[in-house]
């Protein structure tokens, strides 16, 4: 269901695809005067990736295995001056997100499904990644903090995208080492 506004502006609910970012959720307002969309309510981000193959020069797209979930946002989808895109931007696309937002590691393809979602998960702070058409590996890397559910202290870490295609980071204990379960 899409919502007329004034001046070519419109709400709606769904989906949506801007470059290699699929996002669903509800309440999003696309404005037509800043030429971009308000994003109130974000349950999945979904990020894919380009994978060329030097041999056969094939490419493709590939999902990343996590969602980033619970966001909101905006998508810049390009110069508010530009909206006939007649000059080239590649830097639009561009996603922020505004809050904290999540990745879960509870999906049963993780070790079963075992991590629940309320105790092992990464709090993403706010970020932005630009030319989402032309996404690359080099261009995840998302500041916040790994919760383990006591396990481990909470970890401040960038969270990067792994050569399996997940989300995660790899963490250098220190030499005095770490408390565990909470000391």
């Amino acid at each position: 269901k899409i919502v007329m506004k004034q001046n070519k502006s419109f709400s709606f609910n769904g989906a949506i695809q801007a470059g290699l970012f699929s996002l669903y959720g509800n309440n999003f307002y696309f404005d037509y005067d800043s030429f971009k969309i308000d994003l109130q309510n974000v349950d999945s981000l979904r990020v894919r990736l380009r994978i060329e193959d030097r041999n056969t020069r094939r490419t493709d797209i590939i999902n990343i295995e996590n969602l980033i979930q619970n966001l909101t946002g905006e998508i810049l989808i390009d110069d508010p001056l530009n909206k006939s895109g007649l000059k080239s931007n590649p830097e639009y696309p561009v996603f922020r997100s505004n809050e904290n937002s999540y990745v879960y590691f509870d999906d049963k393809s993780i070790q079963g499904g075992v991590y629940n979602r309320d105790k092992v998960f990464f709090e993403l702070e706010p970020f932005e990644i630009d030319s989402l058409d032309n996404f690359t590996r080099e261009g995840m890397g998302l500041s916040g903090v790994f919760y383990s559910s006591g396990l481990l202290p909470p970890l401040e870490q960038s969270l990067t995208l792994r050569q399996d295609n997940s989300l995660g980071f790899v963490y250098k204990v220190p030499e005095a080492g770490l408390p565990v379960y909470e000391g």
